[in-house]
């Protein structure tokens, strides 16, 4: 039975999120190959959700920061790996998929305010994912 308030049960703290937090940054550090954030995550006994679990979680703070940076690191080993021969497609691939990266077309959506009553409901929800992933980074 839960008890409202009750913080005893929980495995995820913010000093030991953290902790965690610092170890796929050490993972990384000690692996300068690595440049997927899953593979970090794994190696460290984590999953991909727990970041999202974190940052929702714990808010804006030392966890989110760290997150950022571990973020930030695999994106910009993947920007390299994109220069070598034959990977730049999956390096592209994986900066949209994980990191929200959008082409420029993408990003280039604009209207005026008048002008979106004449939107269909799937522009209208293009562009309301597009806004929400921008305002994530």
């Amino acid at each position: 039975m839960s008890v409202e308030g009750n913080k005893n049960a929980e495995k995820w703290t913010e000093e030991e999120a953290l902790k965690h937090v610092k170890k796929i940054d050490a993972y990384l550090e000690e692996n300068p190959k690595c440049f997927s954030i899953t593979e970090a995550l794994v190696a460290c006994g984590g999953y991909p959700e727990q970041l999202i679990y974190f940052s929702d979680k714990f808010g804006i703070g030392p966890v989110f920061q760290s997150i950022k940076v571990i973020k930030t690191k695999c994106a910009a080993r993947l920007e390299q790996k994109g220069y070598e021969p034959y990977a730049a497609t999956m390096s592209i691939f994986l900066l949209k998929a994980n990191h929200g990266y959008l082409d420029s077309q993408e990003i280039n959506i604009t209207r005026k305010e008048d002008d979106l009553s004449k939107l269909t409901d799937d522009e209208l929800k293009a562009m309301i994912a597009i806004k929400s992933k921008l305002r994530e980074d």
